[in-house]
């Protein structure tokens, strides 16, 4: 083709080509305010020439392609910050409104609560007997108990938020995921050369917007479909499937194709789920540890030095303890009885007034621990098979050397008896059984133990090593036995309970060690656990672990009673259906706790009788309901030398308003999510270690501030980047439109001149 046929295809070419250039920068135009818009530009080049004799005639111009200014690097880079960002933003948030829920500048300040308790106490020594002082403490005392609770309300309320917060948003998610899907089904099977822009926009877009919510990663397939997964590889968006997310009892899970659930709350590291469980999961979790922790030591401190005084008068009708032991009846398994020292004793004074004069006398219970267990003869068996034994001390010695009795139970004959082990004997038989001490071995009146036998009536006390280190320090670990058998032989189910966690284990015939929370426990083949059995172990200060069996010397409460009953009179000791303990004096006896120079075990504490508070931690603090009767509050002390005391002592007072200055060990907290929670110890007074506590969440707060700044400032750079490269220029669009314009214009004058030319030739005929 040439002559005038060809200056009218070229005509024709370039004004078909600015138009659609002109309709590329006009979309542009009309996109300059859509948020993940990319820039598009027309291509313009020379069509392939063609011979004309000796020359080769250009033939007009083509509009090679349409080119999307976009870089997938960058754009992936800025999901990530965004991710991040959201992240930071949506902690800070929360952690705006926990540091208001604190308000530890004001005066319901828990810090300043508790100084204002102390304070109190030192008024009430200035007057011990007078009523407002009295009932300032009283006052004081509840102020403190409601302010803990009710911070720890907040903090449980927020944990509840937080639940919620995730929970709304796995629809979301779901819903981001199917869109991307539907984009990846429209794109699959595309020509490179010919993919739809604006759906790669919009689908960048939905993948920022689930990036917002959920940290995620993203592969570009060889057929145009995107993957999406989240943090471990699991897929939301698997071509043209998407899948799903569910919530259940705190936990995020990802659902696979065929109904396969797996955990990934612990892999989730940005959007805004992931700030939202940092939340909860290590600075709420943290705190309501820690603030639980200042709870029960704070009760504790108040309550031991407490349960040591006396009010205005010694109680004269029962007085029923506020802590109960499990179903074991151990009292290491009350809430405080890790804090019981059983090298110390427990005293009471019992006043008789049934003559005249009143006449006083002390009861001291020996709390100690006999030093060795007994040795089971080999070739002896116990009447009753498959049974648990119960054996306590009634009156203790040294074996070989005193006259020790010994009172035993068992529960399938449902056999009883007392028997004696007369020096120089070291060996008692019962139930068939010779049970043999070492010579010099102390046996303490009171200690008790069980132990099962087999089906051949055989004792199978069993035998637990404990190794490693606990995450909680200065806890104890209660275990219960919900599914007994034989260690080695059959599968043994064991729940147990920390001051902070829960948790369980199976023992089967291969596997006899069980990990729990830091430590390995290792049970020796051939002990027998019956279901409901109890065993506990508690940790010490670096959170070094010793087991306390019940085949183990140990104190019940049964068995405290029974030794208090034997050496008390006019007052008896009985355990109620709940295992609580209860002293009831008789008509026209009294009594009263310790005295000024006995250095006390903490039993009475520990049993929650005479004390300031119950409760064990911020949620069940209270002041104990028998000061409701003022005059219960003890700011005095019983004299050791008769019994008596004046109502105008206030040695107690005293020295419960000097524990504000008093030390003590307490464990402070590590929360970290995918990981156990762990303790160190630390030494504090109660008011220090809570300023620590606020401290530390301050500095908390103070970093996820800075994220937010950091990110900020890196999303506005990278978005800068992004937006030099992609976004549309209204300024730019305008040259180019004029530019296509004027081509437009010239290309039709040469069509209308090719018009002329042709029109001319016509006419010549």
């Amino acid at each position: 083709m040439s002559g005038i046929g060809m200056v009218l295809n070229t005509a024709k070419l370039a004004i078909a080509a600015q138009q659609k250039s002109l309709s590329v920068t006009g979309h542009n135009i009309a996109n300059v305010n859509s948020p993940y818009y990319s820039r598009q530009s027309a291509v313009h080049s020379p069509r392939d020439p063609v011979p004309y004799g000796e020359y080769w005639l250009g033939s007009g111009v083509d509009v090679d392609a349409i080119l999307r200014s976009a870089d997938q690097l960058l754009e992936n880079r800025l999901i990530d910050l965004k991710s991040d960002l959201a992240s930071s933003e949506e902690m800070a948030t929360y952690m705006n409104i926990f540091e208001t829920s604190i308000n530890e500048n004001s005066e319901s300040g828990i810090s300043n609560l508790m100084a204002e308790f102390w304070n109190s106490w030192q008024g009430l020594s200035n007057n011990p007997t007078g009523s407002p002082e009295r009932i300032a403490v009283y006052e004081k005392g509840v102020e403190t108990a409601e302010r803990f609770d009710a911070l720890t309300n907040d903090l449980l309320q927020m944990e509840t938020d937080l639940n919620s917060e995730v929970s709304a948003i796995l629809s979301e998610i779901g819903s981001l995921s199917e869109q991307i899907a539907e984009l990846n089904n429209e794109l699959i099977g595309q020509e490179s050369t010919n993919v739809s822009y604006d759906m790669l926009d919009s689908r960048n877009g939905l993948v920022t917007e689930l990036a917002k919510l959920i940290g995620i990663n993203t592969f570009e397939q060889p057929d145009g479909a995107l993957s999406v997964t989240t943090a471990g590889g699991f897929n939301l968006v698997n071509s043209a499937e998407s899948l799903s997310l569910t919530f259940d009892a705190g936990r995020v899970y990802w659902e696979g194709s065929f109904g396969s659930k797996v955990d990934i709350t612990d892999r989730i590291e940005s959007g805004e789920i992931h700030g939202w469980l940092e939340m909860r999961d290590e600075v709420i979790a943290k705190s309501q540890t820690e603030l639980d922790g200042l709870a029960k030591e704070f009760i504790w401190a108040a309550n031991y030095q407490h349960s040591q005084g006396v009010g205005m008068d010694y109680f004269d009708s029962a007085v029923t303890g506020t802590y109960a032991t499990d179903g074991s009846g151990m009292l290491a398994t009350l809430a405080y009885g890790d804090k019981i020292d059983y090298t110390e004793d427990f005293k009471m004074w019992i006043e008789d007034a049934t003559g005249s004069p009143a006449t006083y006398s002390a009861v001291t219970v020996d709390m100690g621990l006999s030093t060795a267990n007994p040795a089971y003869t080999a070739l002896d068996t116990f009447n009753e098979a498959n049974s648990t034994y119960t054996i306590t001390i009634v009156s203790g010695g040294v074996a070989g050397a005193d006259n020790i009795q010994f009172e035993w139970s068992d529960t399938a004959g449902g056999g009883s008896g007392t028997v004696n082990m007369n020096a120089p004997a070291t060996t008692v038989t019962i139930d068939g059984m010779d049970l043999t001490f070492a010579a010099g071995d102390t046996l303490v009146a009171g200690n008790t133990l069980k132990i099962n036998t087999d089906a051949t009536g055989e004792d199978t006390a069993v035998s637990l090593t404990p190794t490693g280190t606990a995450n909680s320090i200065l806890d104890t670990y209660k275990f219960s036995v919900t599914t007994g058998g034989t260690v080695g032989t059959d599968t043994i189910v064991v729940d147990w309970a920390n001051s902070v966690t829960t948790g369980s284990f199976t023992l089967t015939a291969t596997t006899t060690t069980a990990t729990v929370d830091g430590m390995t426990l290792t049970f020796a083949a051939g002990g027998r656990f019956a279901t409901d059995d109890a065993f506990n172990i508690t940790t010490g200060s670096t959170g070094s672990p010793t087991a306390n069996m019940m085949s183990d010397w140990h104190w019940t409460m049964d068995s405290f009673a029974g030794r208090f009953n034997d050496l008390a009179t006019g007052v008896a000791a009985s355990v109620g259906s709940s295992n609580e303990l209860t002293f009831t004096p008789a008509a026209g006896y009294s009594f009263g706790f310790s005295d000024d120079e006995f250095t006390d075990c903490g039993l009475t504490a520990a049993l929650g009788i005479n004390t300031f508070f119950s409760g064990y931690d911020c949620q069940t603090i209270a002041v104990n309901s028998t000061l409701v009767d003022k005059d219960s509050i003890a700011a005095a002390k019983i004299d050791a030398t008769d019994g008596t005391f004046g109502v105008g002592d206030n040695s107690n007072a005293l020295d419960i308003a000097d524990l504000k200055f008093s030390t003590r060990s307490i464990a402070e907290w590590t929360y970290e999510r995918g990981s156990d929670a762990q303790s160190h110890e630390t030494e504090f007074t109660l008011e220090d270690y809570y300023r620590s506590m606020i401290s530390s969440i301050s500095v908390k707060s103070a970093n996820v501030n800075r994220s937010v700044t950091f990110h900020e400032a890196m999303v506005d750079r990278l978005g800068e980047q992004r937006d030099n490269l992609s976004a549309v220029s209204l300024d730019e669009e305008m040259i180019n439109m004029m530019k296509y314009q004027h081509a437009f214009t010239v290309a039709s004058k040469l069509l209308s001149v090719a018009d002329e030319l042709l029109t001319t030739l016509i006419n010549a005929k």
